[in-house]
């Protein structure tokens, strides 16, 4: 009799204190409803690459090139990424600088879209390449267009290494 008395307590016990449960629920459920409304809306837009090692058609090659590892070819890229240069190849790509007047916003322009690329290295041969922005579209250019300066370094550095090794 005292095991089936047990549950029936508890349960009157949670509708007298009711309030403490319902309350912080719906305070929390407003809270999250506002800043909804009162955020900013951000876009994130992603890629992840992945890099490997290319192999030669010339047996003969196989000997003479010897290419970077995939790390050490990705820490180039990725530091070349941010540079000033590819930011601006960037900005020009997109005619993100139509309204730019003076040599300032140009630099504050390239400096705001530095903060906002993230580049992270996950394992040894994969890259994940983020931007979050105010535009769908435009977030989704520049990480397109990021990918594409990717690749087009990477296949020069290749390309060069393998150039020099001839």
């Amino acid at each position: 009799m005292e095991n089936s008395i047990l549950p029936l307590t508890y349960l009157r016990m949670l509708f007298k204190r009711k309030h403490l449960l319902v309350l912080p629920t719906l305070v929390g459920f407003i809270l999250a409803i506002s800043a909804i409304f009162i955020l900013p809306k951000k876009y994130l837009s992603s890629t992840i690459l992945l890099v490997e090692e290319g192999k030669t058609d010339n047996p003969l090659f196989d000997q003479i090139a010897v290419s970077t590892t995939v790390r050490e070819r990705m820490e180039a890229i990725r530091e070349s990424m941010l540079g000033w240069n590819s930011l601006m190849k960037l900005v020009q790509r997109l005619d993100l600088d139509t309204d730019v007047q003076t040599p300032e916003e140009l630099e504050k322009l390239i400096t705001n879209i530095k903060e906002k690329v993230i580049i992270k290295l996950r394992g040894k041969n994969i890259i994940d390449l983020s931007y979050i922005g105010k535009e769908a579209q435009m977030t989704q250019a520049i990480v397109k267009t990021i990918t594409d300066i990717f690749i087009e370094r990477n296949v020069d550095m290749q390309n060069q290494e393998t150039s020099d090794a001839i």
